[in-house]
């Protein structure tokens, strides 16, 4: 999987466009993918910051690890053309 192939799932299974950057950097409360040329980084970024980051070495692993990571993120999605709310946080 690439992130073309990436981006035409998360858009299929209706993820918002803002929950995610396949781009890299640090927008805030976006989960992110970023190409550095020699590997591959998933994390969330918030305020800055990154955190939970994975390294990978290829765009294949990397892209499936972010498609795994979007699935277990209910409130990344839109459902009826609705944003689902955020679980509350502990």
């Amino acid at each position: 999987m690439n992130r073309s192939e990436l981006k035409t799932v998360l858009e299929s299974e209706g993820y918002k466009t803002n929950a995610y950057e396949l781009e890299g950097g640090t927008p805030d409360d976006t989960y992110c993918l970023e190409d550095r040329g020699h590997e591959w980084a998933v994390y969330y970024s918030e305020r800055g910051c990154r955190f939970e980051e994975q390294i990978f070495f290829t765009e294949n692993d990397a892209c499936k690890d972010f498609l795994r990571l979007m699935r277990r993120t209910p409130s990344a999605r839109v459902r009826n053309g609705e944003e689902l709310p955020r679980p509350p946080m502990f």
